[in-house]
């Protein structure tokens, strides 16, 4: 609905604080509403197993700003961590002996090779990439959303996007 407002400024950051000011004043729909008989109590609920199931975690982009914040976050919660980075050492240190380092390019990975990484895990946690690189950001999405879908859906993780994240401050 808001896609094809002429006039206005384009980029990332303007769009999100713009989405984000339509919402406050409640003029955007809500994208996802709990079902109504569902109990804040029962959700908490659902989150805490849901959690407690995901401990093998594979962060994608850890070595950047962004990824190695929510890499020593997934260390520090003693999760099985598995990380995907270009240069292993740029990761720290301490960090090297406690995870399992793939090394690839995430955007020249095979899509079958990629899948090979992301099975196995039940979480993927993509911190890689930068909105501000346009078409090659979306590309690099692109690319990670095949490689979760090449797998089977009861083997697929659970995934969160995260990257570009930090333009949002």
């Amino acid at each position: 609905d808001v896609k094809n407002v002429p006039g206005r400024p384009k980029s990332d950051k303007l769009d999100a604080v713009w989405l984000a000011k339509l919402t406050e004043k409640g003029l955007l729909r809500p994208s996802f509403v709990r079902a109504a008989e569902e109990s804040v109590r029962e959700i908490r609920e659902r989150v805490v197993v849901l959690r407690a199931s995901m401990s093998r975690i594979l962060i994608l982009g850890a070595t950047g700003s962004l990824g190695s914040q929510v890499t020593q976050q997934a260390v520090s919660a003693n999760h099985q961590v598995s990380v995907l980075v270009r240069i292993p050492s740029k990761l720290p240190a301490e960090f090297r002996e406690r995870v399992v380092v793939h090394e690839a390019d995430l955007a020249r990975t095979t899509v079958s090779a990629l899948a090979t990484i992301l099975q196995n895990h039940d979480a993927v946690i993509n911190t890689a990439g930068s909105v501000t690189e346009g078409q090659i950001f979306v590309d690099l999405m692109e690319h990670v959303v095949t490689g979760l879908e090449s797998l089977p859906e009861k083997n697929r993780p659970v995934s969160w996007f995260m990257a570009g994240a930090a333009l949002l401050d």
